[in-house]
């Protein structure tokens, strides 16, 4: 039992009082000329670095350079590069389309279009007078040719679809067992 308070007393007090060994040693009590140890004393204590921190304002070594210039320069392409992604993501469909168009403007249209504009009125007049109806109006046919689909609502049109012709099969349905139930002729 003293020997252990001694050791309480050695590891407490930091061994700043050199006392014998003695019989008062048998009741252990915690003196310290500094107070208690708590743990709020571990904050006090800053380690020092090994290595001083680097000024903000030294003068940069060759490595030094090339790295952060490195660094930075690789940053700024990486956002330049997520732009153009971003970019090419909206236009890149618009503009294939629109070069679709024109390839079949080119290949159906141009052809058959009429560069005598007199000629052609000249024509139109004397089949008029031979007893020909009027040119027709342009179906929504030759139109369906330029149509491009809207590649943001591309998910819609789907769905769109998919519902129209699940109502167009319920109709036919429909008008088949009506038909099945009239009487015979």
């Amino acid at each position: 039992m003293g020997i252990n308070a001694r050791f309480h007393r050695l590891v407490n007090e930091a061994n700043d009082s050199n006392e014998p060994f003695g019989a008062t040693h048998a009741h252990a009590t915690r003196r310290s000329v500094q107070g208690p140890w708590n743990p709020w004393l571990w904050g006090c204590e800053r380690p020092r670095r090994r290595t001083p921190a680097a000024a903000w304002d030294r003068r940069l070594t060759e490595q030094e350079w090339d790295y952060y210039v490195g660094q930075y320069g690789a940053q700024m392409k990486a956002e330049e590069e997520s732009i153009a992604d971003q970019v090419r993501r909206y236009t890149d469909i618009p503009d294939a389309g629109t070069a679709v168009v024109q390839q079949r403007w080119r290949d159906y249209v141009l052809p058959r279009m009429q560069t005598d504009l007199e000629h052609n009125l000249a024509h139109l007049k004397r089949e008029r007078l031979r007893g020909a109806p009027p040119p027709a109006p342009p179906h929504l046919h030759e139109y369906s040719l330029f149509s491009v689909p809207n590649h943001s609502l591309m998910g819609q049109d789907a769905v769109d679809e998919l519902r129209r012709r699940e109502a167009k099969y319920e109709e036919d349905w429909w008008r088949r067992r009506k038909e099945q139930l009239r009487p015979p002729q």
